[in-house]
């Protein structure tokens, strides 16, 4: 058996014993949390890209004026 083969049974078995001693609620809990951590760094990365691509134009009253008649 190659080393490799070792490590990764070996790291397997790790994995089943953290597995089995952690409390699904915790790892739910834990799981809940990481969603919730990425979600707020896909909205930063929306509200950097939107505050740059406002900060972008151009915006004066005329302007402002001219885009309440187109939308309204």
């Amino acid at each position: 058996m190659s080393v490799i083969n070792q490590h990764i049974k070996y790291w397997l078995a790790r994995l089943e014993i953290t597995a089995a001693a952690t409390h699904w609620a915790d790892r739910h809990a834990a799981h809940h949390r990481n969603t919730r951590r990425a979600i707020v760094e896909i909205c930063e990365a929306i509200r950097e890209r939107h505050s740059a691509e406002l900060a972008a134009i151009p915006d004066s009253e005329a302007l402002r004026a001219a885009d309440a008649a187109i939308t309204i």
